[in-house]
């Protein structure tokens, strides 16, 4: 598993966990760059609500690849084994 990384080298084109602070909260969301109309923001999804950017006062900090999927059971293969 990766380690959290400074903010400021965070990739322009993937889906990445960020962290980000507003005083004493923190908190973790899945997050890409956007650096389309708007300029360089943060986008970020709320789970069914959709994507946003970050709320006013929120300040990105550090950054993370997301730990691959686990693997996936092949049903064939079971099959096999009986």
């Amino acid at each position: 598993m990766s380690e959290w990384q400074p903010i400021e080298t965070a990739p322009n084109d993937r889906l990445i966990l960020l962290a980000v602070r507003s005083g004493d909260d923190r908190r973790t969301f899945v997050a890409e760059r956007s650096i389309a109309d708007k300029g360089d923001h943060w986008q970020i999804t709320t789970g069914w609500t959709g994507w946003s950017q970050l709320h006013e006062g929120w300040e990105a900090t550090h950054w993370m690849p997301p730990s691959p999927p686990p693997p996936v059971d092949d049903p064939s293969k079971k099959n096999r084994d009986r």
